[in-house]
């Protein structure tokens, strides 16, 4: 897709005589600790920021039937986000296009906006506070007036809950919230393909289009969709003929507090500041052309995660390394990668048995799969692996029973040619130990006839193997068709003589 070229110039011109070091935030980070992953954040005044220019009065005239949606809508974030303070001057606005047709993604809905703002919510977290995927762990809480989904740390000295992000539904508005804290939102983010996440395999996301393709679906479908971020108001919205994406930039109007709070505090109590940290609001504002959000709207959206506890986690999961075995029903059949639903799950040709959640990967630009063409197989064949290495005699069985029974689901694809043969050993001595040694093993392209001779040549009885069990024991064990196992028959019978 082109960039417009008037994109690049006017965030040049926003930024012109400013340095990167002030231009990252009014906060810039002073120190984190590992321990309580509490961020402390030191204040800059506003003013280190560019000054936006001026509009012509031909941006006005074309701004004029668009903007009264947005002021609204800024005047309903004013209200959340009022602080102690003093206004400085009238803030300018400044509409950047954003360059994307209104037709793109056609075939995305609402939740796949959120999965998009839900991903880059969740990375943020994971990059700037250096967690563990398996230390990110979700709460759900249903209040008389919210629901709530907040990251807890470790509480304070008085024993104050502490959070470091929170996502929030109000009942009364049908608005949902999702807050960053202690983070800064560039320009740049404005331009597709701009991505800080190109080169973490821990993080799902690297194409740069995120948070754009979320305004233009959320904005296709009647929602508003609005930021509070590096004391500016960003409003997204679909103007002009072609009812193309832009994005209504307006400084804030509001000094920082005197006084500075504990971020981890204000996320537990589900507050955020313009200054400080990113806020996306979905649903914000009066305006009659912003749709509110009903719970079962927000239910439904929350299904693009199994990172929640008390609401979308799996009560029966296998951790490992590589990623998670789900083995829930209601996860059966499912992919996840880094916690977030890959929608090809649903449409593959070969379905699995159980769920997965993948810990390495990227997704690929139209988020149906990974970048990597056999990403899946290999993702699948390394959860299995060390699941059965963890916990062997519950799970050997249940991945032996799906190589015997179930041929062709995608659980077992290509397992004869991915796994290690260490696991393989470990299928073969299965076998014989169930067995007792009183079977014989054959190929599913066995003929007839040599099939028939096989009570007659051993005294066992006759098991048929799918074709990718049998190619997997042939090169780990001394499994033998008919006819080889009649001539080491015959050898011994020879050597005896």
């Amino acid at each position: 897709m082109r960039i417009p070229p008037s994109l690049f110039t006017t965030v040049n011109g926003l930024r012109e005589n400013v340095s990167e070091k002030k231009f990252k935030g009014p906060y810039k980070k002073q120190a984190h600790d590992p321990e309580t992953k509490t961020h402390y954040c030191t204040l800059v005044a506003p003013n280190a920021y560019p000054t936006m220019s001026n509009q012509t009065d031909k941006d006005r005239m074309d701004q004029n039937s668009s903007t009264s949606t947005s002021d609204e809508a800024n005047l309903q974030l004013d209200r959340e986000l009022r602080q102690s303070g003093e206004v400085l001057t009238e803030p300018s606005q400044h509409t950047i296009p954003v360059g994307i047709s209104p037709a793109y993604v056609k075939g995305w809905n609402t939740a796949d906006a959120f999965r998009e703002l839900y991903q880059n919510w969740k990375d943020a977290i994971l990059e700037e506070f250096q967690l563990n995927r398996l230390d990110f762990k979700l709460f759900f809480e249903d209040k008389k007036d919210h629901f709530s989904i907040t990251v807890p740390t470790t509480s304070n000295s008085n024993g104050n809950r502490r959070a470091l992000g929170f996502i929030k539904y109000e009942k009364m508005t049908g608005r949902v919230i999702l807050a960053n804290s202690c983070m800064q939102l560039p320009l740049e983010s404005l331009v597709m393909g701009f991505t800080s996440k190109d080169d973490d395999e821990q993080l799902a996301g690297s194409h740069g289009e995120g948070l754009k393709l979320a305004a233009l679906i959320m904005s296709r479908d009647g929602y508003k969709v609005s930021l509070a971020a590096s004391h500016r108001k960003w409003n997204f919205g679909l103007h002009g003929k072609y009812q193309s994406l832009r994005c209504i930039i307006t400084p804030s109007r509001k000094i920082s507090p005197a006084i500075q709070r504990e971020p981890a505090d204000d996320m537990a109590k589900l507050r955020f500041h313009i200054e400080r940290d990113i806020t996306v609001v979905i649903g914000a504002g009066r305006a009659s052309h912003s749709r509110p959000i009903s719970p079962e709207t927000f239910f439904e959206w929350l299904q693009v995660t199994l990172d929640i506890r008390r609401l979308s986690h799996p009560s029966s999961v296998v951790e490992t390394p590589q990623g998670d075995l789900l083995l829930d029903s209601q996860f059966h059949g499912k992919l996840f990668l880094h916690g977030v639903l890959l929608p090809m799950s649903t449409s593959r040709a070969k379905q699995f048995k159980f769920g997965y959640n993948f810990a390495l990967g990227k997704f690929s630009r139209d988020r149906q799969g990974l970048i990597a063409t056999d990403g899946v197989a290999d993702n699948v064949r390394q959860i299995w692996q060390c699941a059965v290495h963890m916990h062997e005699p519950t799970l050997l069985p249940i991945y032996v029973n799906l190589l015997q029974n179930f041929p062709q689901v995608g659980d077992i694809e290509q397992a004869d040619r991915l796994l290690e043969p260490s696991t393989k050993a470990r299928i073969w001595k299965y076998l014989l130990r169930v067995t007792g040694r009183q079977e014989f093993f054959y190929s599913e392209t066995t003929s007839v006839e040599s099939v028939g001779m096989i009570r007659e040549t051993t005294g066992k009885r006759p098991t048929r193997l799918p074709k990718t069990l049998w190619n997997l024991l042939r090169s780990v064990s001394p499994i033998r068709t008919v006819e080889e196992e009649q001539a080491e028959l015959s050898k011994n019978a020879e050597i005896c003589a």
